[in-house]
């Protein structure tokens, strides 16, 4: 279970946790003011990824801890010469299913790790020993880091999802070729 775990807040977007009779069993998500909203039947969606497309969810239960964006499919629809499209997205930090949302280009070079993004013109490296966030949106962080615990490092190579302190809500990147 502990291995599926990652596996299934990646695909579905929420955790899950074993119950007394050993199936899965989806955790509450926390709105804003600390009570337990209303899951909405359905939503969040599984993620539509495709040949074009890439979406990860950090449900609110990882607040603080990243969760990875898969490197091969960042190289694949930013890699090139056209860059992607980013979408950077808090969903239900109020308890009402709304998503608000921010949107960028993305440029990466995966023979040398550089980025560049064009809302704010932030630009960095990854795994260079400095944490440097690509965009932000509201408690929605993506970022080169890896954090734990609250905790930032970039000591190794790879990209994240982080939904920080700000809000209790879940954060969602989709990135478009």
């Amino acid at each position: 279970m502990k291995l599926l775990i990652p596996v299934l807040v990646a695909v579905l977007g929420f955790a899950v946790s074993a119950n007394a009779a050993g199936g899965a069993a989806s955790m509450p998500m926390e709105n804003v003011d600390g009570g337990t909203p209303k899951r909405i039947e359905g939503y969040p969606p599984k993620p539509n990824n495709t040949a074009t497309q890439y979406t990860l969810w950090a449900p609110v239960e990882t607040r603080g801890n990243t969760v990875s964006v898969d490197e091969d499919r960042l190289v694949e629809l930013c890699g090139d010469g056209d860059g992607c499209s980013i979408r950077l997205g808090m969903y239900n930090w109020d308890g009402t299913g709304r998503t608000a949302s921010r949107a960028s280009l993305l440029y990466y070079n995966p023979v040398n790790h550089a980025w560049r993004a064009d809302v704010g013109d932030p630009s960095g490296t990854d795994f260079n020993g400095v944490v440097q966030h690509v965009m932000t949106a509201f408690n929605c962080y993506f970022t080169d880091a890896e954090y734990k615990n609250w905790i930032a490092s970039d000591a190794k190579m790879g990209f994240g999802l982080l939904s920080w302190k700000q809000y209790k809500a879940s954060c969602v990147l989709t990135i478009t070729d």
